[in-house]
């Protein structure tokens, strides 16, 4: 809902199975749903989480398992330009 103005509460959900056009699945949430509180009380944390579980990129010669920095196998990475009057290409 946050990447879409045009949607706010409430939401009407119909869930449709594979195949079919009829549906018993129907439901009209509002901020007072307890699926929806448990979702919105519960998506930053666990957002957190997966970031937190991440590990930061090494950009010195320290060992890691997981190197940011490889030898190029087939791309150079793009120059430093350090001033007006260079390209990058």
């Amino acid at each position: 809902m946050k990447s879409n103005l045009s949607v706010g509460m409430p939401l009407d959900l119909v869930v449709y199975e594979v195949d079919s056009f009829q549906s018993d699945k129907v439901v009209c949430i509002d901020s007072s749903n307890p699926y929806y509180s448990m979702l919105h009380n519960s998506w930053g944390q666990k957002l957190r989480e997966v970031f937190d579980s991440i590990e930061d990129p090494v950009w010195d010669d320290a060992h890691t398992d997981i190197p940011l920095k490889m030898p190029a196998s087939r791309n150079e990475p793009l120059k430093k330009i350090s001033n007006p009057n260079e390209k990058l290409i």
